[in-house]
């Protein structure tokens, strides 16, 4: 094209960069970036965010973040503000990274450079600071988000709810299926296989009784994951009788078992 006199423009360059980006050949695409600069062809927010999705998903994270950084640099110098989309895929690399510090950072520079967060920004982070332990921080997080205008979904209340159950905190998960409601948010079988893990698991029974009652009226069916949940709970306390009497329900709900279920099963009975 250029031996033939055709001008080349940015929107000839971000497909070649953004093509380049999705095979992995980062270096490659950093080398047209020079050769926009080169031909004074001016890099947009287009050709900036695929160069820092490429970056960040090439498994070089530590050289990605340098040439992420670098970019947003020149992304400023040259005027050209990083999106909303350009912050999301940092924080989303930086988030499997685990470096949940970083991560958090991002989110006040995203907050003081007056770029919009959305629900894709805060569901990365919920999600790894409670895959971290780092539960009370995700639940601040939540009220931050509220704070900011961010409504929250099911995706980010399931995040929340897996993570108190598994704590144990059983209390504070039935707190956040309140705020579901008031939020105008709908549970899913996931909100409920959660809560029904966290209340078998502190011998909540009652509790569990009444979860399965609003389950049934919310029209929402137990799937194997609630079953085995229930099986294995009761195994554990030696009620094998009601655990047997429940695999037959199992069955007759069309709900199949599976080696789960039965590996509770034996290990009780042997």
């Amino acid at each position: 094209m250029k031996d033939q006199g055709v001008l080349l423009d940015v929107v000839t360059f971000n497909t070649l960069v953004d093509a380049f980006c999705k095979e992995g050949r980062t270096s490659e695409a950093l080398n047209l970036l020079e050769v926009m600069s080169d031909i004074d062809v001016k890099p947009d927010i287009v050709t900036y965010s695929s160069l820092i999705y490429g970056l960040c998903h090439s498994g070089q994270w530590r050289e990605a973040r340098r040439e992420a950084t670098r970019l947003l640099d020149k992304m400023k110098a040259q005027g050209v503000l990083p999106d909303v989309v350009t912050f999301n895929t940092l924080v989303d690399a930086l988030c499997k990274e685990s470096r949940t510090e970083e991560a958090l950072s991002l989110l006040n520079l995203m907050v003081q450079s007056d770029i919009k967060l959305n629900i894709v920004t805060y569901n990365s982070l919920i999600y790894t600071l409670c895959h971290s332990g780092q539960w009370r921080e995700a639940t601040r997080l939540l009220d931050t988000m509220k704070d900011q205008g961010v409504l929250p979904d099911v995706v980010t209340f399931n995040t929340l709810v897996e993570a108190l159950c598994k704590e144990g905190r059983t209390s504070e998960a039935l707190n956040l299926l309140e705020a579901m409601s008031d939020a105008d948010v709908k549970p899913d079988i996931l909100t409920y296989n959660s809560l029904i893990y966290g209340l078998c698991h502190s011998g909540q029974w009652k509790e569990v009784a009444w979860m399965l009652d609003k389950l049934k009226n919310r029209g929402v069916l137990p799937d194997v994951v609630t079953f085995n949940t229930l099986v294995d709970a009761l195994c554990r306390e030696r009620r094998t009788k009601q655990a047997l009497c429940l695999l037959e329900l199992k069955i007759q709900r069309g709900v199949n078992p599976n080696v789960t279920t039965y590996t509770s099963l034996l290990n009780a009975l042997c």
